[in-house]
């Protein structure tokens, strides 16, 4: 049985803080139109972390968050920004109050989460769902 994939969503966002939201809110309701709500939750979370960084890169350009699908029950959830800074992974301590970004991403996706340059930032991808097989090469530029 073949699979269809879906055309991606793609929204560009300046860097404030009701982004954050507006990002989300592009993912819950894409994947809901998907048929695929079993996902929101924990793609909700990842793109609240993953804007969340581009919003600290101090980028005076606009951000892109994307939505693909890759697989049957698979997608991938990417955020671009303007920062060639590739993300580091930090662990948090009992006290620390940030910090617990990328670890929480790294636990929702299995670790299936990356980084790539590209000429003007970076991509920040993260992968949700069955992804054994995926129908088509994960897409890390946006």
């Amino acid at each position: 049985m073949a699979t269809t994939t879906q055309l991606p969503a793609v929204a560009e966002y300046p860097y404030r803080a009701e982004s954050v939201g507006l990002a989300r809110q592009l993912v819950r309701t894409t994947l809901r139109g998907w048929g695929l709500g079993e996902l929101a939750e924990a793609a909700e979370k990842v793109t609240t972390e993953l804007v969340t960084n581009a919003l600290h890169t101090g980028c005076l350009t606009l951000m892109r968050v994307s939505v693909h699908q890759i697989g049957a029950r698979a997608v991938q959830v990417a955020v671009r920004d303007g920062s060639r800074s590739l993300p580091v992974v930090v662990l948090a301590g009992e006290a620390d109050e940030s910090t617990r970004g990328l670890p929480l991403v790294h636990k929702l996706t299995q670790g299936r989460w990356g980084a790539e340059l590209d000429p003007f930032g970076k991509v920040v991808y993260a992968h949700l769902g069955r992804t054994g097989q995926l129908s088509r090469p994960a897409l890390y530029s946006l």
